[in-house]
C-alpha cells in the first residue's frame, strides 16, 4: 500500500490479509458462479472469465525450479488442487513467496470470451465477472443479460459475434490498465528510493538471469538490477535448474532467496529502473584474492589528476606465449587508464607523473623494457 503526500510517497506498507478478506472473496466468487449458472439455465450467453490450463513448456521449467527446494510436479498437466497444495506448503517456508511467484508466472492469463472453457486457477467449470460493474465493462454486460432474462427481453441481448468482439477489446484494455498501474506503482516506489541513492540496503535475490540478479530491497517492495559485471572478477555461469549464478574460479554462488548487501547506485523513476552495486566486504569467503603482498589501494595520487585516481588493484593473467593461465601479476586499475607494475612501483616510491603530461606515456617510458629503459619508437613506413 503506497500513500501519496504532496505528490510524493512517504513510505510503503505491507497490508495484512485477514479472515475477513478471505470471506469477502469467497462470497464474490460464489456470486460470480451463480450469475453464470443463471444465464446458462436460461439458455443465453454472456462473457465468461476463462482461465486455461498452463502451457506444458512452462510447466517443465517450473518443475526444474521446484526441484531446487525439494518439490516436484506430476507428469502432464496437474489438477488445480495440486497447485493449491504447493502454494500452501511454500507459504510456510522462509522466502517461499519467491517460489509462489514462479508458480503464478507459469499460469496463463485469463481472458473474456463467450465460449465457456472453465477457470483453471479457481478449479471451476463456469465463471463470470458479476460483482464490479462500476469498474469492469464485462460485469455490466452480465448485469444487462440477467435483467434482459428477468424482463423476458432476450432479443435485446448482443449476438455471439458482438460478444467475441467485446471480449477481445475488454481483455486488451485490461492488459493496458494493469500495465499502467504497475508502471505508476514502480515510478512512485522509485521516487521514494531515489532519496536514498548511495545508501546500503539488505535485499533478497528475487530473480536470477544470465545477465544478473534482481534484488528485492527490504522495506521498499521494489526490485533493482545487480548486473553480473558487479559480482566480482570471475566468470559466472547461470544454473537454470538451481536458479543461481556460480563463479567458475572461486565457486561463489548467488541463488534465489539469498540475502545480499547492495548499494543503490542510480534510480530513474520515469523508467522504473534501479541500478544496484554489490557491497564488497573485507572478508570475502571463497572470493577472488589480490596479488600476494600487494596492498589494496583506494586513494588518489598527490598530483590531483583525475586520470591517476586509483580505484583498486586486482590480479590478471600474465601475457606469456606459452600460456600460463594460472600465473598472475597485479594490474593497477585507474579511472580511464589501466597500467601494470611500472606505475605501481612508481606510486609506492612516491614518484608521480606531472599532471600536465599524459600519465601513461610517463609511466611507460620510465620502466620500458626496451633499449635500457628508453621508449620504443615506431619506424615510419617510408623510412
Amino acid at each position: 500500500v503506497s500513500e501519496i503526500l504532496e505528490g510524493h510517497v512517504p513510505g510503503v506498507n505491507q497490508e495484512r490479509r485477514i479472515k475477513a478478506h478471505q470471506m469477502i472473496e469467497e462470497a464474490m466468487i460464489n456470486a460470480n458462479v451463480c450469475a453464470a449458472r443463471f444465464i446458462e439455465r436460461a439458455q443465453q450467453c454472456s462473457l465468461y472469465r476463462v482461465h486455461e490450463a498452463p502451457d506444458p513448456i512452462k510447466l517443465e521449467e517450473l518443475g526444474l525450479d521446484l526441484r531446487g527446494v525439494g518439490l516436484s510436479l506430476p507428469k502432464g498437466v496437474p489438477e488445480p488442487i495440486v497447485f493449491k497444495r504447493l502454494l500452501d506448503e511454500l507459504g510456510q517456508r522462509s522466502n517461499g513467496w519467491l517460489y509462489q511467484q514462479l508458480i503464478l508466472r507459469s499460469m496463463q492469463q485469463a481472458v473474456y470470451t463467450p465460449k465457456n472453457q472453465g477457470h483453471f486457477g479457481l478449479g471451476l467449470e463456469r465463471y463470470m465477472h458479476f460483482t464490479s460493474t462500476i469498474r469492469r465493462y464485462p460485469d455490466l454486460l452480465v448485469h444487462r443479460a440477467i435483467k434482459a432474462i428477468l424482463a423476458d427481453q432476450a432479443s435485446r441481448m448482443p449476438s455471439i459475434e458482438q460478444l467475441e468482439n467485446y471480449g477481445e477489446r475488454c481483455s486488451s484494455n485490461e492488459r493496458r490498465a494493469e500495465s499502467a498501474g504497475w508502471t505508476v506503482e514502480a515510478w512512485l516506489k522509485c521516487d521514494l528510493l531515489k532519496q536514498r541513492t548511495g545508501d546500503t540496503f539488505t535485499g533478497t535475490i528475487a530473480g536470477v538471469t544470465e545477465f544478473g540478479l534482481f534484488v528485492d530491497i527490504e522495506g521498499y517492495f521494489v526490485q533493482g538490477l545487480l548486473h553480473i559485471s558487479d559480482l566480482g572478477a570471475d566468470y559466472f555461469r547461470f544454473e537454470r535448474a538451481q536458479q543461481c549464478l556460480v563463479g567458475e574460479r572461486n565457486g561463489k554462488r548467488y541463488g534465489l532467496g539469498d540475502r545480499i548487501q547492495v548499494l543503490v547506485a542510480n534510480v530513474e523513476p520515469a523508467e522504473g529502473k534501479i541500478d544496484l552495486r554489490r557491497v564488497r566486504q573485507d572478508s570475502r569467503p571463497g572470493g577472488s584474492k589480490a596479488g600476494k603482498g600487494l596492498p589494496r589501494f583506494n586513494a588518489a595520487l598527490t598530483d590531483g589528476s583525475a586520470r591517476w585516481r586509483i580505484v583498486t588493484v586486482r590480479a590478471g593473467p600474465r601475457n606469456r606465449p606459452n600460456g600460463g593461465a594460472n600465473d598472475k601479476y597485479p594490474i593497477l586499475v585507474t579511472q580511464g587508464v589501466g597500467m601494470g607494475l611500472a606505475a605501481l612501483h612508481a606510486f609506492r616510491r612516491g614518484r608521480t607523473p606531472s599532471s600536465s603530461a599524459p600519465a601513461r606515456s610517463r609511466a611507460w617510458r620510465r620502466r620500458s623494457p626496451c633499449r635500457g629503459g628508453r621508449s620504443r619508437r615506431r619506424r615510419r613506413p617510408w623510412r
